[in-house]
């Protein structure tokens, strides 16, 4: 089957003309007018000049103008590279410059904040996303896109400094959008949302899969961004059956105390992926939610979602985190062992994945795709590339993956090997704990000291010697932080993760 993924719009823009594609509190747009917006905004490209493999800018919020703009550039034969709409100027200025892009769409607020940063830029056109509707009707003539096509490219954090541009193409996310339709059961009636900006990965869900089954997208406002009450209320007003986002957003909602059960009982799916989701607050997650499936999914930028998991009982006395499950159909997953064998049952090993969900690779850093886009290192015998993700696994008897953490999140301290996620995981544990991260320091004398940041639940009081007394309950003293800081709130980045380049920067801040 031939992945193009404006064609999931063209299809149910065909069968259910008149249903509601995209919601907001400012319009709603049917799948004709989705389609007829976005089939004027690719002519208004091809005409300027752009072609089939350019690039095209979007920097604006995720609403049913952007939407549609995503869409159009896709007609074009272009990929979209979006912006996070909160960038300042030097980065934004910075990913389109390095991206090379042909053309720029953008509401008026952020093509002022562009504008000066492309100055001289060999840019066809810039796009105001508050006059989509005056452009002129589309003509026939159109590039064809093939699945293999380069569809956009996602911005992450470099080690350089520098954001790095993950290129995926149509196959890479369509192998993911058919395998989620078929896993969820997903139908026509089903109203998607959840927080994933244009620019995370997360929102690959519910912009393609909604469209997969000629379902309903409804945009989180910047408003309902806050991810508490706001989302809560967000899933009432419009009886949503499936939710995707990171788990923080999901631990605001059983945290808060004011979230009504009722409010979310049109949910059938709820999906989580990105962090580890602590498994106390899993659990109350549960209980809120007795009509709804949990999902957790897995998987970088740079592979889609290439396991999953459906969250069963969980028991009262277990504060494990749950497992990131089996691979993904058209996936296949492995862990390699340091020897460079393959990691059976119980022994840990860095995970690998292959198959037709993984990058193309990262824009313009061919040495930096070549580090990670291997040769399968378990044979030679034809090309089979592989994606090293960098994370640690320990492979189960029944073939599913429990994550450690990641690779470069593993430090040593008086000698000993410490995963960073191991301790975080024994903090969540206690009740009074909202969200924790813990940090490495260096440190002459030992290597690292460990230093926790955690914020806690509403209500709470918890001081820094009683926690460390709970951790020291659970792990070996090694693994104890040897100080505790109790912040409001831990940063978090644009995409809802807690922000670790921040605390570790404000730990060397603070010495």
């Amino acid at each position: 089957m031939t992945f193009l993924l404006h064609g999931y719009l063209e299809r149910s823009a065909a069968a259910r003309p008149d249903h509601p594609a995209v919601v907001t509190d400012e319009r709603t747009l049917a799948y004709a007018q989705l389609d007829g917006m976005a089939s004027r905004v690719s002519s208004a490209l091809v005409r300027a000049g752009v072609r089939r493999g350019d690039r095209v800018a979007l920097f604006a919020p995720k609403r049913a103008e952007t939407v549609a703009a995503l869409y159009g550039i896709l007609k074009a034969g272009a990929a979209y590279v979006p912006i996070d709409p909160g960038s300042p100027a030097p980065r934004a200025g910075y990913i389109a410059r390095d991206c090379s892009v042909a053309a720029v769409v953008a509401d008026a607020d952020r093509l002022a904040v562009l504008g000066p940063e492309i100055e001289g830029e060999d840019v066809h056109l810039v796009l105001d996303l508050d006059a989509l509707d005056e452009l002129p009707e589309p003509s026939a003539d159109r590039p064809e896109a093939v699945d293999t096509d380069l569809a956009y490219i996602l911005s992450t954090s470099g080690s350089t400094g520098h954001p790095k541009g993950v290129m995926l193409s149509h196959r890479n996310a369509g192998t993911f959008v058919e395998w989620a339709a078929g896993a969820l059961g997903l139908r026509a009636d089903d109203r998607f949302s959840g927080h994933a900006p244009l620019h995370f990965d997360l929102s690959v869900f519910d912009l393609y899969a909604s469209a997969r089954v000629g379902g309903t997208l409804y945009p989180l406002s910047p408003q309902d961004m806050s991810m508490g009450l706001e989302s809560a209320e967000l899933v009432h007003r419009h009886a949503l059956t499936v939710w995707y986002s990171v788990p923080s957003a999901l631990v605001m909602w059983v945290t808060q105390g004011r979230v009504d059960p009722a409010a979310l009982s049109s949910l059938r799916h709820v999906v989580f992926a990105g962090e580890v989701f602590p498994t106390p607050y899993l659990r109350r997650l549960a209980g809120l939610l007795p009509g709804a499936t949990l999902h957790n999914w897995y998987g970088p930028t740079e592979t889609n979602v290439c396991t999953h998991y459906v969250v069963g009982e969980l028991p009262e006395g277990s504060d494990e985190p749950i497992p990131i499950g089996r691979p993904c159909a058209n996936y296949d997953c492995f862990a390699v062992a340091p020897d460079g064998t393959l990691a059976g049952p119980g022994q840990e090993g860095e995970l690998y994945v292959r198959g037709s969900g993984v990058m193309l690779g990262y824009w313009g850093q061919a040495e930096r795709t070549a580090e990670v886009l291997v040769q399968n290192p378990l044979h030679d015998l034809r090309p089979d590339p592989c994606y090293r993700t960098g994370d640690l696994v320990v492979p189960t008897d029944d073939g599913a993956f429990r994550f450690l953490g990641r690779r470069d999140h593993q430090v040593k301290t008086r000698g000993y090997r410490v995963e960073l996620g191991e301790v975080e995981a024994a903090i969540h544990a206690h009740p009074a704990v909202r969200e924790a991260c813990v940090v490495a320091v260096p440190d002459e004398r030992m290597g690292h000291s460990l230093l926790a940041y955690v914020a806690l639940a509403e209500g709470s009081e918890l001081s820094p010697i009683q926690l460390r007394r709970h951790v020291s309950e659970r792990l070996p003293r090694y693994m104890v932080p040897s100080d505790v800081r109790v912040e409001a709130a831990l940063p978090r980045t644009s995409t809802g993760k807690v922000d670790r380049q921040a605390l570790a920067k404000m730990a060397a801040e603070e010495g």
